[in-house]
């Protein structure tokens, strides 16, 4: 259960840097709109999961899409409300 809970959590910390980098370059409408979309593929492919295993998997790319839609989240976040 450590290893389901760890995945998600150490790869958006891990990631949300490279994300924030992604975002500045790609644009925070487009990453927080691949970042959601991967986020829910993952959320679903937690639902299915056969083993453990795979679902430590899941978990992880829920991590990683989240370090992609945290950033740019925020980011809009900003632009919309700036003070």
């Amino acid at each position: 259960m450590q290893w389901v809970l760890n995945g998600c959590a150490g790869a958006l910390a891990a990631l949300t840097l490279i994300g924030g980098a992604l975002r500045r370059r790609h644009g925070r409408a487009r990453v927080l709109r691949y970042g959601c979309l991967g986020f829910g593929m993952a959320s679903v492919a937690c639902i299915f999961t056969p083993t453990i295993e795979w679902l430590i998997a899941a978990r992880v790319a829920q991590g990683i899409a989240a370090a992609l839609v945290t950033p740019a989240s925020l980011a809009l976040i900003g632009a919309t409300y700036p003070k």
